[in-house]
């Protein structure tokens, strides 16, 4: 599946898009954005997510880690693009929820990056998970029946291993 398109697609795919100005420090030798700093546009768009749909969140409620974050580089951005972040939930656990990101050029529509990241609420007292506040529960679950569980700009595994599978079949490569 490729990413949305246009606006009207990219606002029913995602409940948040965020648009990221690219700074000139962001860019790498090769005059193009960092890899490291795409993973800094999600935690823009992670943080204006949370203030937009759950609310205003003091810092003592911020009590998740980024456990997994697998980001897929599909092309590179320059400075002068017009950058977006969309995120929406893609899943809802008991004390953890994933997040579906698709970081998309909005001047030439193209999907730039596709990210998931799973998030964990734990217990600063004893370091072990604890389930969802409600408070975030309720706008997780009801933005994840709203837009679905499906990441336009995904599926990640499946989709990276054919492509390797391709790359390997189209090079004469082999795996052993």
């Amino acid at each position: 599946m490729s990413a949305p398109t246009s606006r009207a697609a990219w606002s029913t795919a995602y409940p948040i898009w965020l648009p990221v100005q690219i700074r000139y420090r962001d860019l790498d030798p090769l005059a193009h954005v960092n890899n490291a700093v795409y993973l800094s546009y999600l935690e823009l768009a992670r943080v204006t997510y949370v203030e937009q749909r759950i609310g205003p969140v003091s810092p003592q409620d911020y009590t998740f880690v980024i456990a997994r974050l697998e980001i897929d580089f599909l092309a590179p951005l320059h400075l002068g693009d017009e950058p977006a972040v969309g995120i929406k939930p893609l899943r809802v656990g008991r004390s953890s929820f994933t997040f579906g990101y698709c970081l998309v050029d909005t001047r030439s529509a193209r999907a730039v990056a596709r990210a998931q990241s799973v998030q964990v609420f734990f217990d600063p007292a004893t370091g072990r998970a604890r389930p969802l506040p409600a408070a975030w529960r309720a706008p997780l679950e009801a933005d994840l029946r709203r837009f679905g569980a499906e990441n336009p700009c995904a599926p990640l595994a499946d989709e990276r291993a054919s492509e390797a599978d391709a790359a390997d079949r189209g090079s004469g490569a082999t795996m052993e």
